[in-house]
């Protein structure tokens, strides 16, 4: 296929086979849609604890604040020349790791109590 303007040669789309989905893919998908990742702590935990553990269910929305205050640092990014800009970024982001010390350290401790 050429496009008449630029007369290039541009590669047709491929079509895509449909294949069904395997069974240890479905009882994957499955273990995920069970399990709430915390980012924080690196770990997953049954839907069903966080359920029954209020503790371990606030911890669970803070590490959902955290994980969103992080994606909100990365798109302020400062430009390389703004040194004060640049200064107050990486303040920002280290009171960000602290957070997510704290948050892990708490996880483990209350995931460990369960």
């Amino acid at each position: 296929m050429t496009v008449p303007s630029l007369g290039t040669l541009v590669p047709a789309p491929r079509r895509r086979r449909w294949q069904l989905p395997t069974r240890r893919g479905r009882e994957r998908a499955a273990l995920r849609a069970r399990s709430l990742n915390l980012a924080s702590a690196g770990t997953t935990v049954p839907l069903t604890m966080a359920e029954n553990d209020p503790m371990l269910l606030r911890l669970a929305v803070e590490d959902l604040c955290w994980h969103m205050a992080v994606d909100d640092l990365d798109r302020r990014r400062p430009r390389r020349g703004d040194r004060a800009g640049r200064d107050a970024w990486l303040a920002e982001q280290a009171h960000l790791e602290d957070e997510r010390r704290r948050l892990a350290a708490m996880l483990t401790e209350t995931i460990s109590a369960l």
